[in-house]
């Protein structure tokens, strides 16, 4: 999905998204990240549920940023990130270790 309301300003159905067992990707979702991560919990989503933001994903710059929806807000604050960014949700945040992805700074 896009991080951004759809022309007529409609918003996406928060509750079905807050609920969903799968992961979620929110395409240019730092923009209006705190917005995202407030509608998901306003609406069932549990805090402690995985999730990251994938900032100038594939370019040397990467950065990748891992923590939960409750604590990701704080995270995402302190740290300088630029857009394209991807927000995932979901426990596919936990496979990262096991994947190709590497964060900025990694060997």
């Amino acid at each position: 999905m896009t991080g951004h309301a759809d022309k007529s300003g409609k918003e996406p159905d928060w509750r079905a998204l807050a609920l969903a067992r799968s992961h979620r990707r929110v395409l240019h979702g730092l923009a209006r990240l705190d917005h995202i991560i407030h509608e998901l919990l306003e609406h069932g989503a549990a805090p402690t549920r995985p999730a990251a933001i994938v900032a100038q994903g594939t370019l040397p710059d990467q950065e990748v940023i891992v923590a939960t929806l409750g604590t990701l807000l704080d995270a995402v604050s302190v740290a300088a990130l630029e857009s394209p960014a991807l927000l995932v949700v979901g426990e596919v945040v936990a496979l990262r270790s096991k994947t190709c992805l590497v964060q900025h700074g990694d060997p």
